[in-house]
């Protein structure tokens, strides 16, 4: 038996052989090239036997960079062509797939999503093309807490559902002697193209079904929450103040019940 050195497709689509020669290899398969050079060589061995086998180059290869365990060009083969295939070819994530976030990078477009999502849905699997870049990092959103919380500043926080009632025992809770229940609210600006909107939410926390909404809502990267003190008359300084260091634009119409 004897195993010839790995030869690349040239530009014409030709590669040379030892013993065979010039052959052209572009548009066969696999199965049709071993054809091929096992006719070029039965003029000097009797019964030849070929195996051929396909290896990518940096052509048809992506980049992977980021927190992932082995960084660089992943070749693009029949069963490693998709997102999760080329991640898990890559050793996976370096951190919790809960807190990884993928971004595919395809010429000037991209899109990005949690690794979590990529597991739990096929539909989310892309077919990859060579050229593809792929980032993973660690989620890294952040939200702020002032007026009456057990702790005020910046959280990060992370998941793919992490609610207001979430942040809230993040940020220990509302103050019994201080804290006014009625008035919770969150700040958020939207960006839609190059306007911003900015958007107030109001919970009532006193009651049950305010409690409820708090769980079923969402935070974003950037959201403000505001735990107003009573009597409820200062939210509205306390407000500009929220909305400075949000560093937001324009002017708010009102707070949404």
């Amino acid at each position: 038996m004897m195993q010839l050195p790995v030869s690349q497709v040239d530009r014409q689509g030709n590669i040379f052989l030892p013993y065979v020669g010039t052959v052209h290899a572009a548009g066969l398969t696999t199965d049709d090239l071993r054809r091929k050079i096992t006719e070029g060589l039965e003029t000097q061995t009797p019964q030849p036997q070929v195996v051929v086998e396909r290896s990518a180059g940096k052509q048809d290869s992506v980049t992977i960079v980021g927190t992932v365990a082995k960084q660089g060009l992943v070749p693009l083969e029949p069963q490693v062509n998709r997102l999760a295939a080329v991640i898990a070819a890559a050793g996976g994530s370096t951190v919790a797939t809960e807190v990884t976030v993928v971004t595919v990078l395809r010429g000037p477009s991209s899109a990005e999503i949690r690794l979590d999502d990529l597991f739990l849905s096929d539909r989310f699997d892309i077919a990859l093309r060579p050229g593809d870049r792929i980032v993973l990092r660690e989620d890294g959103r952040t939200l702020s807490v002032f007026g009456a919380s057990g702790q005020q500043g910046q959280l990060g926080f992370s998941g793919r559902h992490y609610s207001l009632t979430d942040a809230l025992a993040a940020a220990g809770g509302l103050i019994a002697q201080r804290a006014y229940p009625k008035g919770v609210f969150v700040y958020r600006t939207l960006s839609a193209g190059p306007e911003r909107q900015e958007v107030v939410y109001h919970f009532d926390l006193a009651e049950v079904q305010g409690t409820f909404y708090a769980s079923e809502f969402f935070m974003r990267d950037g959201d403000v929450i505001y735990i107003s003190e009573a009597p409820f008359t200062n939210f509205s300084r306390s407000l500009e103040a929220i909305r400075g260091t949000a560093n937001a634009g324009t002017s708010l119409a009102g707070a949404g019940q």
